[in-house]
């Protein structure tokens, strides 16, 4: 019963509805999927990446070997991070990286994994930028990089196709379900007055076969 109230009741609407609603559930799927497995996967790389590149940068600081001004140079037209490091400053531990955001939680925990320091992140959405704070042996190490350094576009680029093709194929089933729908329509409205006994105009079959089949009964069922 529920189910039936919940249903077009227009032979339009249930057509509609019987060719949208696989393409929709295919799209959902397959949306998922790739978010499971292709923006989960890629993410990690590219925090894994980020890790490994601020790792390097902490060793050669706390080494001592290369100034720091040509490490700053280095690290910003190699690996597009932007350095700051303050051998004075105190590390502030205000909190530890438990997010909800997603890239932030997959490079804490790279960073944890591969520098094994005690760090923060915070990211900033409307400059696109992100800061890590790390805690070294003498001051604070302090690098922004973008967000495309850990964050994969494909997975919105992908998500807007897939809208884009569903309102397509939508609009595609909605032209090609009212040129279907129309000869019924017609035949309707002629049976109707018919059963009226009004002077109907002569039907000219179109449409599928079925309806075709069924407008010259109709017709021959008026001549007799």
């Amino acid at each position: 019963m529920i189910l039936k109230k919940i249903l077009p009741t227009s032979l339009f609407g249930r057509f509609l509805l019987i060719i949208i609603t696989p393409v929709v559930l295919l799209q959902v799927i397959s949306v998922y999927l790739f978010y499971e497995r292709h923006w989960d996967r890629v993410t990690r790389r590219l925090a894994s990446t980020v890790a490994g590149d601020i790792a390097l940068i902490v060793d050669l600081i706390e080494q001592e070997y290369t100034p720091l001004d040509k490490i700053r140079t280095w690290a910003w037209a190699n690996l597009e991070l932007t350095i700051n490091y303050q051998p004075d400053d105190q590390f502030n531990w205000l909190y530890k990286n438990v997010t909800s955001d997603e890239i932030v939680y997959y490079l804490s925990s790279e960073i944890e994994n591969v520098v094994g320091k005690r760090h923060t992140i915070t990211r900033n959405h409307k400059l696109e930028k992100i800061r890590i704070t790390v805690e070294m042996k003498e001051g604070v190490l302090y690098i922004d990089t973008t967000e495309k350094r850990v964050f994969s576009s494909t997975t919105y680029i992908f998500v807007m196709w897939v809208i884009g093709m569903t309102i397509l194929l939508y609009g595609i089933a909605v032209l090609f379900m009212r040129n279907q729908i129309r000869p019924i329509k017609k035949l309707s409205i002629a049976a109707d007055a018919l059963g009226k006994g009004q002077d109907i105009a002569d039907l000219k079959p179109h449409g599928a076969q079925e309806v075709r089949q069924a407008m010259l009964a109709f017709r021959r069922m008026r001549d007799r």
